[in-house]
């Protein structure tokens, strides 16, 4: 019984130091790239977790113009516990800048396990891009290797 109790309670501290990676610092993390292939606006949802946490979390979201591009950072402080990445495109119907109207065209999302290396003791994410494309009116959205960012990755 006290070792359920032990494990209840670390289950619990664990997942609330998990909740916002970024408050801790940046000990390690991927840098994300959404590109939009298509011709519509898109508003555009990265989500983080770990293999070990139930749920996602939105770590950041943006509007991407037609074939535009978007980057930005994810921290992971518990890169053990297996980082995961999600892209969620929300395909908008309207294809001109400023993006306006309701996402009411295509809905996609496609989650991953990131990448991960151990070096000199320290984990190495790989950068990931997440590619939304329309073909025939269906729309995919795909997660693969992305680009480094120029200059320091911590921001």
């Amino acid at each position: 019984m006290i070792r359920r109790i032990s494990v209840l309670a670390a289950s619990l501290f664990l997942a609330f130091l998990t909740t916002n990676p970024a408050l801790a610092g940046c000990r390690g993390g991927t840098f994300v790239t959404f590109q939009n292939n298509t011709k519509y606006c898109v508003w555009a949802t990265l989500y983080y977790s770990y293999v070990l946490q139930a749920g996602w979390k939105i770590e950041r979201a943006h509007e991407v113009v037609p074939n535009g591009s978007w980057s930005s950072w994810i921290a992971f402080n518990y890169i053990d516990l297996g980082p995961q990445i999600g892209a969620r495109a929300e395909v908008m119907n309207y294809k001109s800048v400023p993006c306006k109207g309701s996402p009411n065209v295509g809905d996609v999302r496609s989650n991953e396990d990131v990448p991960r290396v151990k070096m000199n003791g320290q984990w190495e994410l790989s950068p990931r891009k997440a590619t939304i494309n329309e073909n025939n009116g269906r729309f995919t959205i795909g997660l693969d290797l992305g680009p480094y960012p120029q200059g320091s990755s911590c921001f």
